[in-house]
């Protein structure tokens, strides 16, 4: 029986094929935004460009996480303009920040743009966007230009044919699909991310995170930057189009189950390095009610009952005096933790790494922080505390390598090659009953 349903596939596929040929060789060139190829051609394609890229790419081994994109996709296409054939979503377990569509419904993300967002409504706003390609046919129109109407005919008619247009197929989904057919795709992605339910400012902000990435990690993000327009200029035509939705009331976003689905795994206890007393650089106890070895602050600051805290002010930093650092260890108690973290390789206040450690919203996460503003989010990890507890924070700076511990567990580690030296910094995010006691630093200053 098998055998029967393979020839009789097959003889589906040449008959389609010889069709295809004779009409193509007589149409005239006036027809050339015309998409001739039959979805069930499509779909063949798309099937083994996918092949193609699973035998290249390692797809991720976690069933939670993929049957849930898998769910978030399904809702998209629930609303979507094209459900004659079948999508199916799945992640690529790959570092570089991307995404993209084979024709035939077969989507595709790297657990690196995984990692980059913060909500549901950020995903649904990129699975979206793949969709589009697959419902505007992108990648058939433009194998159909890059072949020509004819040579595509032969080339199918002939012994591997598929597979051959295949191969050609996947090398034009890697370089993209072109400056228009991407800023349709956004624009009928965020509509459809809209329709579903979901918040479309989300798209948005995702954009602007791709935007933050571009000068510092490119080689995580070059594929996509390569295949697609200017981000300025995509997220500037993203929020036209949300001027002109009706109403963004009710809309999703979904945060603590995108978190719960995506990055709720626990992160793997390690025990905090020990460190030699004789490498001290810096304590603190503010015991004697001055914080000596503080200063350079932005808002106010003050000592309370032997306690570091913040009184006034937004965003409050207060740096450790002049010192740069390239390789060290830095802790303290956070008492009382609502939202705070370190500044650590601070150029100064406003381009640092920061690691902010958040009770109010069980998180704890790497943010950089480049001329005065915050830009991308890396590795966001659920806290497990909750707001008004005493905590322990220490980071571990090598190299280009950061970990953050959270009472002697390892809770969060980021790779990144900017500002290879720099100051240290006490951060809170507002004023409250919340402070720092007992800094400790312990390395080596950068000669």
């Amino acid at each position: 029986m098998l055998c029967r349903k393979g020839n009789s596939m097959r003889k589906v596929l040449t008959l389609t094929v010889i069709l295809l040929v004779g009409y193509l060789t007589l149409l005239p060139k006036s027809a050339e935004g015309i998409v001739l190829i039959p979805p069930g051609l499509e779909v063949a394609l798309g099937r083994e460009v996918a092949r193609q890229i699973e035998a290249k790419y390692k797809l991720l081994d976690d069933p939670e996480v993929s049957v849930y994109v898998d769910n978030v996709g399904q809702r998209l296409v629930g609303v979507c303009g094209r459900r004659d054939i079948k999508y199916e979503f799945k992640i690529l377990d790959d570092d570089k920040v991307n995404a993209f569509a084979c024709p035939g419904g077969f989507v595709y993300a790297t657990t690196g743009i995984l990692k980059i967002m913060d909500n549901e409504a950020e995903l649904a706003g990129i699975l979206g966007h793949e969709i589009a390609h697959i419902v505007a046919r992108h990648g058939v129109r433009r194998l159909q230009a890059q072949l020509g109407y004819s040579l595509l005919a032969r080339l199918l008619f002939k012994d591997e044919g598929v597979r051959k247009v295949a191969n050609i197929t996947a090398n034009l989904v890697f370089l993209g699909y072109g400056r228009e057919n991407e800023f349709e795709a956004d624009y009928l992605g965020t509509e459809y991310a809209y329709m579903a339910g979901y918040d479309p400012r989300a798209m948005r902000e995702l954009l602007g995170k791709l935007k933050q990435l571009e000068g510092r990690e490119p080689w995580a993000i070059e594929v996509l930057l390569k295949s697609h327009p200017p981000t300025s200029e995509r997220i500037e035509k993203v929020e036209q189009q949300i001027q002109e939705f009706p109403t963004l009331s009710g809309k999703e976003i979904h945060k603590e189950r995108f978190r719960e689905a995506v990055a709720g795994a626990p992160a793997k206890e390690e025990p905090v390095p020990e460190a030699s007393p004789t490498e001290i650089l810096l304590r603190e106890d503010f015991n004697d009610g001055i914080a000596q070895g503080f200063g350079d602050e932005v808002g106010s600051w003050e000592v309370v009952d032997g306690r570091y805290a913040a009184t006034t002010g937004s965003y409050r930093f207060s740096t450790a005096g002049d010192l740069r650092w390239k390789d060290y260890s830095l802790e303290a108690d956070f008492i009382n933790a609502r939202d705070g973290g370190f500044l650590v390789r601070a150029q100064d206040h406003n381009n640092a790494i920061a690691l902010v450690v958040r009770p109010t919203f069980d998180d704890i996460y790497w943010h950089i922080r480049e001329e005065g503003s915050w830009g991308a989010r890396y590795e966001s990890k659920t806290l497990d505390h909750k707001p008004g507890e005493d905590l322990h924070v220490k980071v571990e700076v090598r190299g280009n390598e950061l970990k953050a511990y959270i009472d002697g567990k390892l809770k969060t580690t980021l790779r990144w090659e900017g500002f290879p030296e720099g100051k240290i910094a006490l951060y809170l995010s507002y004023q409250s009953d919340q402070y720092w006691d007992n800094v400790l630093v312990h390395g080596a200053p950068t000669p």
